[in-house]
């Protein structure tokens, strides 16, 4: 029973430290306040060069863990949209 505490205690704070890591997604917060300073921030401003190193890192884990997803995505951008068709009235 005494040497199964240290397995328990192990195990008790993995499943807590996933589980906040869960829930506080850090990452996605990061990526939002990169985006906003990129579009709206002054390129001056000591945090622009901040969120363009956030920015990269993000991009390099996309193509890292989701290479499918982001090529598919390049690839739709590529192609160009046609104007949708005017709907036709009926002549009567």
């Amino acid at each position: 029973m005494i040497d199964e505490i240290p397995y328990l205690i192990e195990t008790a704070s993995s499943l807590y430290l996933g589980y906040s890591i869960g829930r506080h997604s850090t990452g996605e917060r990061l990526t939002d306040w990169a985006d906003n300073v990129l579009t709206t921030g002054i390129r001056k401003s000591w945090r622009y060069p901040t969120a363009v190193i956030i920015a990269l890192v993000a991009v390099a884990l996309l193509w890292t863990f989701h290479p499918r997803r982001t090529l598919a995505n390049v690839r739709a951008w590529k192609i160009e949209q046609a104007p949708a068709a005017p709907e036709r009235q009926n002549q009567t």
